[in-house]
């Protein structure tokens, strides 16, 4: 027999509940603002480079919203 006692303890799943399931609106607009310079900055370019908007911010997301790799990234790939 074991000398150590476990306590139940129930959670309730709002516990865990920290506010990753709703974006902060102003996180949104700053994403949105980084999407639509790396779009210009990569159509603008010679040769221009096409992206989809989840390839652009797939690569902001990796990138910490840096618009200058992103861009940099897109255009070697």
């Amino acid at each position: 027999m074991s000398r150590h006692r476990v306590k139940a303890v129930a959670y309730d799943e709002d516990d865990f509940d920290d506010g990753y399931d709703s974006p902060d609106p102003e996180e949104q607009e700053f994403l949105e603002q980084c999407t639509a310079e790396v779009l210009s900055q990569l159509l603008a370019g010679s040769p221009s480079v096409t992206a989809t908007r989840d390839e652009v911010q797939e690569a902001l997301w990796h990138y910490y919203n840096d618009v200058e790799k992103s861009v940099n990234y897109l255009r070697s790939e």
